[in-house]
């Protein structure tokens, strides 16, 4: 992931615990949520935000399911996933120059919610 990709996650981080006041436990589970996120993209070749795609996330839930995390844990690195999307297409809605430019594509399209397919394949394999 570039530097300005990676600034998005801190904003996003900074944004959840200042305006969602959300908890340090629950603040502490996103970024290691977001941060296995990273090391995926990074491993794909994925270095713009805009340039993960439905088939990336689900191949992350595959690979978590694989590496044994439990059925909640992934879905709430989904959940993590998809907040963290919804905070970009805001940002740029709102008219943020480099929310514009870190969401590339997705300023155009809703971020997809693979977690109903990926739930139903994980089941049906557990």
């Amino acid at each position: 992931m570039t530097p300005a990709a990676l600034e998005w996650v801190s904003r996003f981080r900074r944004y959840m615990t200042s305006e969602r006041r959300l908890s340090a436990h629950t603040d502490t589970s996103y970024a290691r949520d977001l941060a296995a996120l990273v090391k995926f993209c990074n491993r794909s070749g994925v270095g713009e935000w805009s340039g993960l795609d439905t088939q990336h996330v689900r191949t992350f839930a595959a690979h978590s399911h694989a590496a044994g995390l439990a059925p909640r844990s992934i879905q709430r690195r989904l959940s993590a996933v998809r907040s963290f999307y919804e905070f970009l297409l805001r940002e740029a809605r709102n008219g943020a120059e480099s929310a514009a430019a870190a969401g590339g594509a997705l300023i155009r399209r809703t971020f997809p919610d693979p977690t109903v397919e990926i739930f139903e394949g994980i089941s049906r394999q557990i």
